[in-house]
């Protein structure tokens, strides 16, 4: 199964036909999407989204993600969990407990300095300390010398859009209810916490591959953000893989929460 990118520069069209979303825009032939082979699907630019395709989607569990201009996530249609998982029913036991936002920032806090050092250590580099903003901006100094100012902004707010589809098509996979992700909680924001946590060792990993020249920065926005998408696809089992397993310490975590 693949996810469907539309990252559209012209007025595009997503619609229902039978067992398929169909892609019409005025410039090409019209392209077919069976869900059977859908994971996920990833809209950014003029695209049309015809509500029975959306409601298809949801119905197949396919998670329908929305970008902003830049490329930043700015919201996700996840279908709707008619039986409550394992997975939900701990996560709902955890948010009554009184003490649960103190216990789930330890919690992230932890996962961070684990991801932040994977990220250092990936590329060999040692920080001042470890606390996010000095290490985010050493990152970004990486980045920024070997792509520039406005192609670094540019990578990372299209690589946290598409690092938060696949957050939430793992999130569906498990079990997840949609007000668990959004809205359940003051200050719970689980999608938004693992799409942050797995940002670190993108990053990492596009420093490397921008060292290395495996991948070359375009000119303009709209081909680099397409270099960008081919080459996350290229990773993508890696990262799936990853956000499982953050999902999976997650869950084996709540398991012993007391």
């Amino acid at each position: 199964m693949k996810p469907l990118y539309l990252d559209a520069d012209e007025r595009v069209r997503l619609q229902l036909d039978g067992p398929s979303l169909v892609v019409i825009s005025p410039s090409s032939a019209a392209r077919r999407f069976p869900f059977s082979r859908l994971s996920r699907v990833v809209i950014c630019g003029p695209v049309e989204v015809e509500t029975q395709a959306l409601v298809e989607c949801l119905r197949h569990g396919i998670a329908v993600t929305f970008l902003a201009s830049d490329g930043a996530p700015a919201g996700t249609a996840l279908p709707a969990q008619l039986r409550p998982s394992r997975f939900e029913q701990r996560l709902e036991e955890f948010l009554e407990r009184p003490n649960w936002r103190e216990a789930y920032d330890n919690w992230r806090r932890a996962a961070e300095r684990r991801e932040i050092l994977a990220a250092l250590r990936r590329l060999g580099l040692r920080a001042r300390d470890l606390r996010p903003n000095t290490v985010d901006l050493l990152l970004g100094e990486e980045l920024e010398a070997r792509c520039g100012r406005s192609r670094r902004e540019e990578a990372v707010a299209w690589l946290r859009g598409l690092v938060a589809s696949l957050v939430h098509e793992r999130l569906v996979a498990v079990g997840v209810a949609p007000e668990l992700v959004a809205g359940r909680r003051p200050d719970f924001h689980l999608a938004a916490d693992l799409t942050a946590l797995m940002l670190w060792m993108v990053k990492a990993e596009l420093v490397a591959a921008l060292a290395a020249q495996a991948l070359i920065p375009a000119d303009r926005e709209r081909p680099w953000r397409r270099q960008l998408t081919a080459w996350f696809e290229e990773r993508r089992a890696r990262e799936s893989h990853r956000a499982g397993r953050l999902l999976d310490g997650f869950s084996y975590w709540l398991g012993g929460v007391r």
